[in-house]
């Protein structure tokens, strides 16, 4: 087998244990939920190119990643959701091996490609957003493709149609994921460090190419919103100016909120902060690279998102792909450093901190699943403790060795075995750990509960957003029921109520005096009990006339 081969294989399972593995055990998160409803109302509506969320016309987002979720809730129903985030899983494994062809585009050495695609696997926020069905993830990926598509073409001597073609239809997948945002991200960066690094001749030679890559990438990308717009253009409007405002007033945070951006690569926080400090870092990685362009890239990126007002961690995902790239530079230098002895002090430090970190979480993880374990009662037999202990002490004795022995690619390994070790045994435990409220009971067995099938479901109260949790879990779609003052129902009985309070004391005498309530239970949706938050806490009840109580 040759070298890119092994790697490949080696690739393969690192992903499969990052982003596949055990990827059901956390219930959707709010994203998710809204992409997932949105997805099975198109295949209750048989309306695929106009989407909506609990009834609600949803075009806040291109449809792709919903299309794709449809199409899996179509063939594998919707009651695994291990199985509903398998496409974001092949997502992320797309963009490790966009990555690492990326990077083999980037150097000759044959340990980089390696590197960089087992680190962006192994980042922290790469391998949360794998394991979740949200647009972000597929817009990334795609786009991160279509850069390695344009960087292949502009490294061509001759007229690069093909490279270019298929750069125009990923960015087009790409906008239809998530509109322009990783075009702002990931994109626009890219060329910032490109053209700075290389300048601009190869787009001069290529400049026919490009534009029928810009013609694909119009085509693939303006056909849905011009659609939407002339079917409902008011709706459109609306969308857009709401989307513009949320950039500028949601989740308000200063300009250097983002720039702790190591912090989200996880266990690789140390040397990829070390990776971006220019002064320390140009003339290491520079021996291996263009340092210009790799870390123009990652300083494009960071500097371009915090120019927003709205800030939220997850938007730094585009950052933590030149960010892996640039720390598998990094760990590439040490290889030689260590093995050449032309290593500084500095060297030596950060390495020994990390390494010694590492080896670190590989003893100290195991003590802190079984002291958890024993004080709440989390269920895990001794048996898998016991193997959870042997399995980290082993790999953290592994790393401590690597360190002391300054065996970088070792060191390197180690790490993502601690990784992929994790996502194997101590993931599913996590649901233990998360899991507080004694009250959690989710909304999934009105899915299938046969006397509530036909019913319409109600809840008195504005939906908010997050309630669109409760919506997923339970199956159904729910809308808005003012009970306050109730007289009558807003529909012809039975029906289904969800309500905060118990219905005795939600309904007033009058309609209490016409109605019947059957009760199905308490149902609450939130893993950790939180006072004073009740949007996952509902009696769910069913409202007969008399007459009609059977």
């Amino acid at each position: 087998m040759s070298r890119e081969n092994r790697q490949l294989l080696a690739l393969l399972v690192i992903t499969f244990f990052a982003f596949v593995i055990h990827n059901g055990v956390l219930d959707a998160n709010i994203m998710e939920a809204r992409n997932l409803v949105t997805a099975r109302e198109i295949l209750q509506t048989h309306n695929w190119l106009v989407p909506t969320m609990n009834g609600v016309l949803r075009l806040e987002k291109p449809p792709l990643p919903t299309w794709i979720a449809a199409f899996m809730m179509h063939i594998f129903g919707q009651d695994s959701l291990a199985i509903l985030r398998i496409p974001a899983a092949l997502s992320a494994m797309l963009l490790v091996f966009f990555l690492y062809n990326l990077t083999k585009e980037l150097t000759r050495d044959e340990h980089l490609p390696l590197l960089a695609g087992g680190t962006v696997a192994t980042s922290f926020y790469i391998f949360f957003m794998a394991r979740t069905i949200t647009w972000d993830i597929f817009c990334h990926s795609f786009m991160l493709g279509a850069i390695w598509m344009l960087y292949r073409g502009w490294n061509r001597k001759e007229k690069a149609w093909k490279e270019f073609m298929w750069a125009g239809i990923l960015m087009g997948l790409s906008f239809l994921s998530k509109g322009p945002v990783s075009f702002f991200a990931l994109l626009l960066p890219f060329l910032i460090a490109f053209f700075v690094a290389y300048g601009f001749s190869g787009v001069k030679l290529q400049w026919k190419p490009l534009m029928v890559a810009l013609g694909i990438l119009l085509a693939f990308s303006t056909w849905w919103p011009l659609y939407i717009y002339f079917l409902h253009p008011e709706f459109s409007t609306y969308v857009a100016e709401k989307e513009s405002a949320a950039w500028m007033n949601r989740s308000v945070h200063p300009w250097y909120h983002y720039w702790s951006f190591p912090v989200q690569s996880g266990i690789w926080a140390l040397p990829a902060a070390a990776a971006v400090i220019i002064p320390y870092a140009r003339k290491k990685i520079g021996q291996f690279g263009n340092y210009k362009f790799l870390a123009l890239w990652v300083w494009a990126a960071v500097i371009l998102l915090s120019s927003f007002p709205e800030k939220k961690e997850r938007y730094l995902m585009p950052v933590l792909i030149p960010l892996a790239l640039i720390t598998a530079y990094y760990f590439r230098y040490l290889m030689h450093a260590f093995k050449e002895k032309e290593h500084t002090k500095a060297d030596t430090i950060l390495y020994s901190i990390q390494g010694y970190l590492v080896g670190l979480v590989g003893f100290a993880l195991p003590l802190a699943v079984m002291y958890h374990n024993h004080r709440f009662n989390d269920g895990l037999s001794l048996g898998l403790q016991i193997i959870i202990l042997v399995v980290f002490w082993a790999i953290g004795g592994y790393v401590v060795r690597s360190t002391y022995r300054k065996k970088a690619f070792r060191l390197w390994s180690g790490t993502v075995v601690l990784i992929m070790a994790f996502c194997l045994l101590v993931i599913p435990s996590a649901r233990n750990f998360f899991q507080k409220n004694p009250d959690y009971r989710p909304y999934n067995d009105l899915r299938h509960m046969e006397k509530v099938q036909n019913m319409p479901f109600y809840f008195n109260g504005p939906v908010p957003g997050k309630f669109i949790q409760v919506v997923w879990s339970s199956g159904h779609l729910i809308q808005y029921w003012d009970t306050s003052n109730a007289t009558g129902t807003p529909v012809v009985t039975p029906l289904v109520v969800m309500t905060h309070e118990p219905p005795e004391d939600v309904f007033n005498e009058s309609f209490k005096e016409k109605y019947d309530f059957e009760s199905l239970g308490h149902y609450d949706l939130d893993m950790k009990k939180k006072d004073g938050i009740k949007i996952f806490s509902n009696y769910v009840t069913i409202i007969r006339m008399k007459q009609d109580t059977p």
